[in-house]
C-alpha cells in the first residue's frame, strides 16, 4: 500500500513539472521619438511569422513599451513599428528560441513626407448653396 501511495506523489509531481514548461516565447521593446527621447504612446507593432503568415500586434503603453507574448518559437519574423506621422521601422528576426523573451527597441524620425490632406470647411449657413454632380 505505500508502494502506492508513493508512485500517486511521484506520478503526481511529474505532472506538475510537465505542465510547467514553456511552450511560447516573446517580444518586448521601447518605441520613443528620435528627435527628443519621448515615449511614444500608442505605436503600434505588428510582428509576423513569415512561414506561416501568424500575425502577432499590439500598442506601446503611456511610456511607450511594449510586450508580445505566446508567439510561436522559430522563424524567421518580420516586426515593424509604426506611429503616425513618423517612419515605420522594419526588423528581421532570424529565430526566437523556445522560452526567449527577444526584444526590439525604436527611435522613430519624423516622416517629412507624410502630408495630410488639406480640406475646406464650409459654414453650415452655406450648404444650400452647394450643388452635388
Amino acid at each position: 500500500m505505500l508502494k502506492k501511495i508513493y508512485f500517486m506523489m511521484i506520478a503526481l509531481c511529474m505532472s506538475t513539472v510537465a505542465m510547467a514548461q514553456v511552450t511560447t516565447s516573446s517580444l518586448n521593446g521601447k518605441v520613443t521619438d528620435a528627435s527628443n527621447g519621448e515615449a511614444l504612446a500608442g505605436a503600434i507593432i505588428k510582428a509576423v511569422h513569415v512561414p506561416t503568415g501568424t500575425s502577432y500586434g499590439i500598442s506601446a503603453n503611456t511610456k511607450g513599451q511594449y510586450t508580445i507574448q505566446g508567439m510561436r518559437p522559430g522563424g524567421p519574423y518580420q516586426v515593424t513599428i509604426s506611429y503616425i506621422g513618423k517612419e515605420s521601422k522594419t526588423f528581421q528576426i532570424k529565430s526566437l528560441a523556445l522560452g526567449e523573451s527577444y526584444e526590439i527597441s525604436a527611435q522613430l524620425a519624423d516622416n517629412s513626407k507624410m502630408r495630410l490632406p488639406r480640406f475646406n470647411l464650409i459654414p453650415a449657413s452655406s450648404r444650400s448653396n452647394i450643388v452635388s454632380s
